[in-house]
């Protein structure tokens, strides 16, 4: 299989689970070497990463706190809200 073949199997992983718990890396591990012994460790530590990030996005997105100031009527999003939304213990 070619370059693009590896990482298209790789990718393909990481995409399918959108919008799910995102895998661990055994299971990542495991389900890349089963479907493509050619893929690289490097390839499934970089679809590893954005698979945590898109996750680590979605929940952003959904767990932001705007904070309101009724004084100048100007807005922020609360940066804790933020930094929390996605545990560390979610990247196994």
């Amino acid at each position: 299989m070619g370059r693009s073949g590896i990482v298209n199997s790789v990718g393909g992983v990481a995409r399918a689970r959108a919008g799910v718990r995102p895998i661990t890396a055994k299971e990542l591990f495991d389900k890349v070497i089963s479907e493509n012994d050619e893929a690289t460790s490097t390839e499934m530590m970089i679809e590893f990463a954005k698979m945590h990030v898109e996750a680590a996005l979605e929940a952003a997105s959904k767990k932001a706190h705007i904070q309101m100031d009724e004084h100048d009527l100007s807005c922020s999003v609360n940066k804790s809200s933020v930094l929390n939304a996605y545990p560390l213990d979610n990247i196994k």
